[in-house]
């Protein structure tokens, strides 16, 4: 007889079915299920677009913004060309490599992927912080599963994902190539969602985003396309509706 079986063996029966009631229910964390709840009720519904010109204040609905417990914020991040320091992806990749002499990804296993170091601004076009954008593209599907790492110096760092559908810009670099044209400039910018809807969460974070949740969508700004010089100007938009605890 082994050691458990002989404990059990001494223990009261109203002990044991003590025992057996606990084992038999799932164990739950305080705020979980009132958690879940709040981020099902997540929508866009109401929260104008980064490059809206709707009024910046606005209200999300009452089952998000009278959550007793979480605090609801609207965050708006975007980076342009100028603002990048580092690119690079496989050789003969879409977007030039940045600075020219960055070491290309020429791993097989490494065929789809692509990395972008850059600044990132608030509204007001100030620059806030830092980070990084991974991706793995799929070409012949046009979607790619995205993560954001970005690094806000005093507040914290945050991590988001989503797929992307870059659909849109491979059509028209393919018409591009079929019209023989090197440069395709747009005015006004040839503006996009890039994300799948649906599919972008936030996943992470640190200091004050320690513990958050929520949703998240992109937005890109299309001002060329250079198929020359591989630089092309463009802005994204990144758009966090955030949930916090209090």
């Amino acid at each position: 007889m082994n050691h458990h079986s002989r404990i059990l063996r001494i223990l009261p029966l109203t002990v044991l079915a003590a025992l057996s009631a606990c084992d038999a229910q799932e164990p739950t964390v305080p705020g979980a299920v009132h958690r879940a709840e709040v981020e099902a009720s997540l929508s866009w519904e109401g929260v104008p677009s980064p490059a809206s010109s709707a009024p910046s204040s606005f209200t999300l609905a009452p089952e998000v913004t009278e959550a007793p417990g979480f605090d609801v914020s609207v965050e708006n991040f975007h980076f342009a060309t100028s603002d990048m320091f580092a690119v690079t992806s496989p050789p003969g990749g879409l977007f030039a490599p940045i600075p020219a002499d960055i070491e290309p990804f020429t791993e097989p296993l490494l065929a789809e992927g692509f990395f972008l170091g850059t600044r990132f601004r608030d509204d007001d076009d100030n620059v806030i912080g830092f980070g990084l954008e991974q991706e793995v593209l799929n070409l012949q599907t046009a979607r790619g599963v995205t993560t954001y790492t970005i690094n806000l110096p005093g507040r914290g760092t945050l991590m988001v994902r989503q797929d992307e559908d870059v659909q849109f810009l491979l059509d028209e670099v393919d018409d591009m190539v079929a019209s023989n044209e090197l440069v395709r400039s747009y005015e006004p910018s040839l503006d996009t969602l890039n994300s799948v809807p649906g599919t972008g969460r936030v996943i992470g974070g640190t200091g004050e985003f320690a513990g958050a949740f929520g949703i998240v969508r992109e937005f890109g700004s299309l001002h060329e396309i250079n198929l020359a010089t591989g630089v092309h100007d463009l802005e994204v938009h990144l758009q966090v509706l955030l949930v916090t605890t209090e």
